[in-house]
């Protein structure tokens, strides 16, 4: 049985790189990514960018917040569309905005 990645309300993630999810899911014959709630090639911009979760519902979709993307984000998440930001780079951000 897969372990299940847990995620909080209010952490901080990451969105998954591009590659790594289409080679982990598949992708559809429209370029889209092939995972829970379907990561669109539209939102290809927010690979790599961190935002907090707001809410985690019990089918793995969540709302998110605080993006780090000024681009268009309003889209449907899903858990298995992110990934959690290491701790030594997690402690680095807050350092780096620590007197913002």
């Amino acid at each position: 049985m897969k372990k299940v990645k847990e995620f909080k309300v209010d952490e901080r993630i990451r969105f998954k790189q591009w590659t790594k999810m289409k080679n982990q899911y598949g992708i559809s014959e429209y370029d889209n990514i092939l995972c829970n709630l379907i990561f669109l090639k539209d939102m290809k911009h927010l690979c790599g960018t961190l935002a907090t979760i707001e809410n985690i519902y019990d089918n793995g979709q969540i709302n998110l917040k605080d993006f780090e993307s000024t681009k268009y984000t309003n889209f449907y998440y899903s858990t298995d569309m992110i990934t959690h930001i290491k701790k030594n780079i997690l402690k680095k951000i807050k350092e780096d905005n620590k007197y913002e």
